[in-house]
């Protein structure tokens, strides 16, 4: 999954302009026309209360340089219609493997701390993988990573090949290192419970 940081957290910078769980609410307080007549807007907001003390709320600091950048890719992919080329310097896998392996030292081996900070960059990596081509881009950037993401499926198809094509080569060139040619009769009970299952 190739991408830069800046384009696969494009979500953050709406999550920053207002972090309150209830943000554009006020549209959703309106009243709306049903078959039997007007619903009250207080309805809706009772109801809307009682779900939004439900969700978990994160809060998450983003450093000023990096809502810039945040913003600049904003502008660049919605206003001005540019894309950021592809495959991109590091993947977000790469990003979150660099993360790991310089902060890991921060934490004791075999400590529930250091389980916890694994599960938090393995699954930034799975959200990733699951939601780039979804939620994380912004939907000018969804066709270039979906014609990306086909030409790497096709790339990885005939590398796979090749790989395979090498492998059989090189076990014919060893297969009498790993294969046997010396078999033994397998007893009747055991042909009789083999047949059975």
């Amino acid at each position: 999954m190739e991408m830069r940081l800046r384009s696969a957290s494009k979500k953050m910078k709406a999550a920053n302009s207002d972090l309150s769980p209830n943000h554009g609410s006020e549209q959703q307080h309106a009243t709306h026309t049903t078959g039997r007549g007007q619903k009250r807007g207080r309805e809706n907001e009772i109801e809307n209360e009682e779900n939004s003390n439900q969700r978990p709320e994160v809060h998450n600091h983003v450093p000023e340089n990096l809502m810039a950048l945040l913003v600049d890719d904003w502008e660049n992919i919605t206003s001005k219609k540019c894309l950021v080329a592809l495959p991109a310097d590091y993947s977000a896998n790469e990003i979150l493997t660099a993360y790991f392996e310089e902060e890991k030292h921060k934490y004791r081996l075999g400590s529930a701390e250091a389980y916890l900070f694994l599960d938090a960059v393995t699954g930034c990596k799975d959200y990733f993988e699951k939601c780039v081509g979804r939620i994380l881009l912004y939907t000018f950037e969804r066709q270039q990573y979906a014609e990306f993401r086909k030409l790497l499926e096709e790339g990885k198809g005939c590398k796979l090949r090749g790989e395979m094509a090498k492998l059989t080569k090189w076990l014919g060139k060893n297969s009498n290192r790993f294969f046997t040619a010396e078999y033994e009769k397998a007893s009747p009970q055991y042909a009789e419970k083999a047949v059975e299952e």
